[in-house]
């Protein structure tokens, strides 16, 4: 059971609604893992949790494989397939979760959406980018992309210092295996640093 008194609450005012995006250090600490070993490559998964009174709580941190077809264009860009989304949206279903968002890594840049990221993006997601300097993950940020498409607001991560149990996984993910894609949006691509 997750222990809200322990949630460090900084909630931030989203499209009338007031919205955190909720998860562990070993969640966080398992992307930041995930972009490491995937440099000098992007690398890309899901969020799958649950959504309560403006709050998302991610209970699983969804490795996928980037698809994007140009290999040599894997540096700075992803691409979910869509199989993959299909599948952990299935997933999500029927643990009684959704996919509340997505993340991915940005190799030697800062932890910030690109126009590409902005253009792909949809409302109602969280897009969490995590940077990774010579091999190393350094910063991660949050940010949902405004109704209007515009850009973005960004929210804070807040650790809510749950177990791994707490989560009850449907059917944990392999590191750097996993699904991924979108179904309102199955060629989902992202990424483009300048």
């Amino acid at each position: 059971m997750i222990d809200l008194d322990r949630c460090l609450f900084v909630i931030r005012h989203y499209a009338g609604v007031l919205v955190a995006l909720n998860w562990t250090a070993e969640q966080g600490a398992m992307i930041a893992r995930h972009g490491e070993r995937g440099y000098p490559n992007e690398i890309c998964g899901f969020l799958l949790g649950t959504r309560t009174d403006g709050t998302a709580t991610v209970r699983e941190v969804v490795p996928v494989e980037n698809h994007w077809e140009a290999l040599d264009e894997r540096r700075r860009r992803f691409m979910i397939a869509p199989e993959d989304f299909l599948r952990e949206e299935r997933r999500a279903r029927e643990a009684g979760w959704e996919i509340l968002g997505f993340y991915h890594s940005h190799p030697d840049h800062p932890a910030r959406p690109s126009e590409t990221d902005r253009e792909a993006a949809w409302p109602g997601y969280s897009y969490v980018i995590q940077s990774v300097r010579d091999s190393s993950a350094a910063e991660v940020t949050s940010w949902l992309l405004k109704d209007d498409r515009s850009g973005y607001d960004q929210e804070d991560i807040v650790d809510c210092g749950m177990r791994s149990a707490d989560s009850a996984s449907p059917n944990a993910a392999v590191a750097g295996q996993g699904s991924a894609s979108t179904s309102a949006n199955p060629q989902y691509k992202g990424e483009e640093h300048g």
